[in-house]
């Protein structure tokens, strides 16, 4: 049983004065995440992640298509008591402090009485919150207000953590504590779908991803087999040469840099012996070789732009 499903989904928005206008904020959105993954939707602002996410938590219904939670369809509120949210904006109550707030969403979970002090400072502990839990959280950085959220999130060991841009605004050190504790709960088996536009989080947390843009997805996979999925580069250092004098290539390359009669050129892997030779004879000094790796950067932006530049002149 899959932990999310979600089969081509569409929704559509009514817009202007006499909601004449329509905006598709999802287009065919298809995912389909195993159990105990931690599966990323990577895209830019407006991409549709939010959607997707308000879909998943019964907030809004999609247009077309079906969505599930382990087997239970998203139409069906009893989906969500196997879930856990963090919202991109969080908006607590300010006059009252994180324990007050961890014990009436223990209520609002409906844990026995029990149990509701023990899991409290557990959660509280996880999160490394329990020495500011008798703060108001109006006094709260976005960091602590972060975590904060995410404790009760966790309250109810839930088998599904939806994180929606959890990193987002945080300083480096909110950023790496966030990024533990969502490694912990993976090691527990939690499944989570981790919603971003730091690229950066998603590369070293995501097991499997898409790419959102403009409500379709534009590239889907595992996160190893995405970023060896065009050939392998080599870069190649020297010295000796003119620009000019590589027109004659037998090998296609690409200029990176040229700085003080030193070039720096990338060629396919397996192109990288004969360009070598080519140089040769040319009598270039050859001052470095190394492999090029593909990052998930480059594949998002090749994903989202195509061939086209990050900026353009104007």
């Amino acid at each position: 049983m899959s932990a999310i499903s979600m089969k081509d989904i569409t929704k559509t928005y009514k817009s202007g004065f006499l909601k004449k206008k329509t905006l598709q904020a999802l287009k065919g959105f298809s995912i389909n995440v195993t159990p105990g993954q931690v599966f990323g939707v990577l895209g830019p602002n407006g991409a549709g992640k939010s959607t997707a996410i308000k879909i998943l938590l019964g907030l809004v219904y999609p247009t077309s298509g079906n969505a599930s939670v382990f087997g239970k369809d998203v139409r069906d509120w009893t989906s969500r008591k196997s879930i856990g949210y963090v919202p991109e904006h969080p908006m607590l109550y300010g006059y009252l402090t994180g324990w007050e707030f961890l014990s009436l969403s223990s209520r609002l979970h409906a844990l026995p009485s029990k149990e509701r002090k023990r899991k409290m400072a557990d959660v509280l502990e996880w999160v490394g919150m329990s020495e500011s839990s008798r703060m108001l959280i109006r006094q709260y950085s976005k960091g602590m207000m972060q975590r904060i959220v995410l404790a009760q999130a966790l309250l109810s060991q839930p088998k599904l953590l939806i994180l929606d841009e959890p990193t987002s605004g945080l300083d480096p050190v909110g950023r790496v504590k966030i990024r533990e504790i969502i490694q912990r709960e993976k090691k527990k088996n939690t499944t989570i779908l981790f919603c971003t536009h730091i690229i950066s989080d998603a590369e070293m947390l995501c097991d499997e991803l898409v790419v959102l843009a403009n409500g379709s997805v534009v590239c889907s996979g595992n996160l190893n087999a995405l970023l060896s999925s065009s050939s392998p580069k080599q870069k190649v250092c020297f010295s000796g040469v003119k620009p000019e004098q590589l027109l004659p290539s037998p090998v296609s390359f690409e200029l990176l840099a040229e700085k003080n009669n030193t070039i720096e050129v990338s060629v396919e892997e397996d192109k990288a012996s004969e360009f070598l030779t080519f140089l040769l004879s040319k009598k270039a000094d050859i001052k470095k070789l190394e492999s090029s790796a593909q990052n998930l950067e480059e594949v998002f932006f090749k994903a989202v732009l195509g061939d086209k530049p990050i900026y353009e002149n104007q």
